[in-house]
Protein backbone atom coordinates (compact mmCIF):
# COMPACT_ATOMS: atom_id res chain seq x y z
CA UNK A 1 0.00 0.00 0.00
CA UNK A 2 1.69 3.44 -1.27
CA UNK A 3 -0.25 5.13 1.49
CA UNK A 4 1.24 3.33 4.31
CA UNK A 5 4.83 3.65 2.63
CA UNK A 6 4.76 7.13 2.59
CA UNK A 7 3.14 7.03 6.14
CA UNK A 8 5.88 5.53 7.67
CA UNK A 9 8.59 6.66 5.06
CA UNK A 10 10.58 8.58 8.15
CA UNK A 11 10.42 5.30 10.33
CA UNK A 12 11.88 3.36 7.46
CA UNK A 13 14.74 5.76 6.51
CA UNK A 14 15.84 6.00 9.97
CA UNK A 15 16.27 2.21 9.97
CA UNK A 16 18.11 2.09 6.85
CA UNK A 17 21.52 1.99 6.25
CA UNK A 18 21.03 5.30 4.69
CA UNK A 19 17.92 7.48 4.36
CA UNK A 20 17.41 7.03 0.14
CA UNK A 21 19.48 3.35 -0.30
CA UNK A 22 18.91 0.31 1.13
CA UNK A 23 15.03 0.20 1.24
CA UNK A 24 12.26 1.09 -1.19
CA UNK A 25 8.59 0.29 -2.13
CA UNK A 26 9.38 -1.60 -5.29
CA UNK A 27 5.82 -1.84 -6.48
CA UNK A 28 2.06 -3.33 -5.33
CA UNK A 29 1.30 -5.58 -1.85
CA UNK A 30 3.22 -8.80 -2.27
CA UNK A 31 6.06 -7.41 -4.23
CA UNK A 32 8.76 -6.58 -1.44
CA UNK A 33 7.92 -10.00 0.05
CA UNK A 34 8.37 -11.79 -3.60
CA UNK A 35 11.58 -9.53 -3.61
CA UNK A 36 13.09 -10.73 -0.54
CA UNK A 37 12.54 -14.24 -1.55
CA UNK A 38 14.51 -14.16 -4.47
CA UNK A 39 17.39 -11.92 -2.50
CA UNK A 40 17.30 -14.73 -0.24
CA UNK A 41 17.84 -17.78 -2.69
CA UNK A 42 20.71 -15.62 -4.16
CA UNK A 43 21.98 -15.05 -0.98
CA UNK A 44 21.92 -18.58 0.17
CA UNK A 45 23.50 -19.35 -3.25
CA UNK A 46 26.27 -17.33 -2.51
CA UNK A 47 26.73 -18.46 0.85
CA UNK A 48 26.80 -21.80 -0.74
CA UNK A 49 29.41 -20.94 -3.38
CA UNK A 50 31.67 -19.48 -0.98
CA UNK A 51 31.17 -22.96 1.28
CA UNK A 52 32.27 -25.02 -1.35
CA UNK A 53 34.76 -23.41 -2.91
CA UNK A 54 37.29 -22.43 0.67
CA UNK A 55 35.88 -26.71 0.66
CA UNK A 56 37.76 -27.51 -2.56
CA UNK A 57 40.69 -25.34 -0.73
CA UNK A 58 40.61 -26.64 2.57
CA UNK A 59 40.87 -30.45 0.60
CA UNK A 60 43.49 -29.36 -1.27
CA UNK A 61 46.58 -30.06 1.24
CA UNK A 62 49.23 -30.34 -1.41
CA UNK A 63 48.73 -26.48 -1.85
CA UNK A 64 48.77 -25.69 1.57
CA UNK A 65 46.90 -22.46 1.10
CA UNK A 66 46.10 -19.91 3.86
CA UNK A 67 42.30 -19.90 3.59
CA UNK A 68 42.05 -16.27 5.39
CA UNK A 69 44.95 -14.92 3.11
CA UNK A 70 42.99 -15.89 -0.53
CA UNK A 71 39.77 -14.20 1.91
CA UNK A 72 41.59 -11.19 2.33
CA UNK A 73 42.87 -11.14 -1.17
CA UNK A 74 39.43 -11.39 -2.78
CA UNK A 75 38.13 -9.12 -0.10
CA UNK A 76 39.60 -6.43 -2.48
CA UNK A 77 39.70 -6.05 -6.61
CA UNK A 78 37.72 -9.35 -7.17
CA UNK A 79 34.48 -9.82 -8.46
CA UNK A 80 33.50 -12.11 -5.06
CA UNK A 81 33.76 -9.44 -2.98
CA UNK A 82 31.05 -8.88 -0.89
CA UNK A 83 29.90 -8.38 2.89
CA UNK A 84 29.40 -12.56 3.17
CA UNK A 85 33.41 -12.70 1.59
CA UNK A 86 34.27 -10.02 4.60
CA UNK A 87 32.36 -12.24 7.47
CA UNK A 88 34.05 -15.26 5.93
CA UNK A 89 37.43 -13.66 6.06
CA UNK A 90 36.81 -12.77 9.87
CA UNK A 91 35.78 -16.37 10.83
CA UNK A 92 38.69 -17.41 9.24
CA UNK A 93 40.94 -14.86 10.97
CA UNK A 94 39.41 -16.53 14.17
CA UNK A 95 39.55 -20.14 13.17
CA UNK A 96 41.85 -20.68 10.01
CA UNK A 97 41.12 -24.48 10.00
CA UNK A 98 37.19 -24.12 10.29
CA UNK A 99 37.67 -26.69 12.67
CA UNK A 100 34.02 -27.65 14.29
CA UNK A 101 32.13 -25.98 12.11
CA UNK A 102 29.69 -28.24 10.59
CA UNK A 103 29.22 -29.02 7.00
CA UNK A 104 25.83 -28.33 6.84
CA UNK A 105 23.24 -25.59 8.27
CA UNK A 106 20.13 -26.56 10.15
CA UNK A 107 16.78 -25.98 8.21
CA UNK A 108 15.18 -23.28 10.46
CA UNK A 109 12.64 -22.55 8.59
CA UNK A 110 13.35 -18.55 8.03
CA UNK A 111 14.30 -18.66 4.34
Amino acid sequence: DEAAVTTLHPVLATLAPAADKGWGRVGPSGAGHFTKMVHNGIEYGMMQAYAEGFALMQHKTDFALDLHQVAEIWRDGSVVRSWLLDLTADALAHNPTMAGIAPFVADSGEG
